[in-house]
């Protein structure tokens, strides 16, 4: 392959993949604006307001685990299909750094859902605030295999 072909190729790339998270960025704005008012129908301020902060805090700690899987994904597109023995193993290679990403973003929910730092935002409301917790908890360890090691999958 030579520098044009190689330059062409990595500007498709580049392109298909903004077009795409764009895309991805612009369906899940509609969504979530278009479920707003459901949400608040059926839950009153102080379980949307929950509801907001479990969403940020889950984010913000699955930014780690996601950054490696788009290093992964880019490292498998650079290869091309061609190398699938060579995808292979950047796959394995990458999943003792995903289990290690993966207990980290347990720790950091583990630390996140001690009582005495998230209660004040939740309105020490102490039912709300286990309810909430669970449900912290439950993405923490469902992501562990869903979103930490299924998501290599999806990278390649």
């Amino acid at each position: 392959m030579n520098k044009t072909e190689l330059a062409e190729s990595s500007l498709s790339r580049i392109i298909s993949g903004g077009m795409a998270t764009w895309a991805r960025v612009g369906v899940t704005v509609i969504t979530q604006v278009a479920l707003v008012p459901l949400y608040l129908s059926k839950w009153d301020i102080k379980i949307f307001g929950a509801w907001l902060l479990l969403q940020a805090v889950w984010s913000t700690v699955s930014v780690v685990d996601l950054a490696h899987h788009d290093y992964v994904g880019y490292e498998c597109l650079r290869l091309g299909p061609e190398r699938r023995a060579d995808i292979g193993r950047i796959i394995l290679s990458a999943v003792p750094v995903a289990v290690l990403i993966a207990l980290w973003d347990l720790l950091l929910v583990f630390l996140l859902s001690r009582e005495g730092f998230v209660m004040g935002w939740i309105g020490y409301d102490a039912q709300l605030f286990v309810q909430w917790r669970s449900a912290l908890l439950l993405q923490a360890f469902t992501g562990l295999f869903t979103v930490s090691l299924g998501g290599l999958v999806r990278a390649c």
